[in-house]
């Protein structure tokens, strides 16, 4: 055997190892195609699902604090896609950030009015007590507990709803 049949066999005993690699590596690429091509799929159908706000919000906050995706070594696409998917979230979470500053914006200017509607049944009921004092001088006693107990539950309303304005304000922020 000359040198050259030597050469050529040793040569075509290293071709083989590197044709199971690429095949390997091929089988690989397209298993993780196939994968991701699947939760794309699972993606769409989610997608197209139309769910209500107020059950997407705690799911987006809950989302955000897990890690979108464990690299693997050399793993291209699935760095490229986390990367989508983080982008993905981060877009997401400032649409989301607009929606609730809007509500909060409503939430504020529905708690000043009825602090207007109290202020302005105040005055009134003030007035209704000046008169039923000089009509009745003592005769519907009653009549102004229940106009007071009418004012304070206003009030204890109102207060309520500053709080939960605030709770609101506080948790979206």
């Amino acid at each position: 055997m000359s040198k050259y049949q030597k050469l050529q066999e040793l040569y075509q005993k290293t071709e083989l190892p590197d044709l199971e690699l690429e095949k390997k590596y091929q089988n690989h690429l397209s298993d993780q195609i196939n994968q991701y091509q699947h939760f794309i799929n699972l993606a769409k159908s989610n997608i197209s699902k139309n769910i209500p706000i107020n059950q997407e919000i705690p799911g987006i906050f809950e989302t955000n604090k897990k890690i979108p995706f464990n690299i693997e070594r050399g793993d291209t696409l699935g760095i490229s896609l986390a990367n989508n998917y983080t982008d993905s979230q981060i877009s997401q979470s400032k649409e989301y950030i607009k929606i609730l500053r809007q509500r909060s914006l409503d939430l504020d200017n529905n708690i000043q009015k009825k602090q207007e509607l109290n202020d302005k049944l105040d005055v009134f009921l003030q007035g209704l007590e000046t008169r039923l004092l000089n009509e009745t001088q003592g005769e519907s006693i009653d009549e102004i507990d229940k106009l007071q107990d009418q004012l304070l539950n206003e009030k204890i309303r109102y207060r309520t709803l500053r709080k939960e304005l605030q709770n609101l304000s506080e948790e979206y922020e």
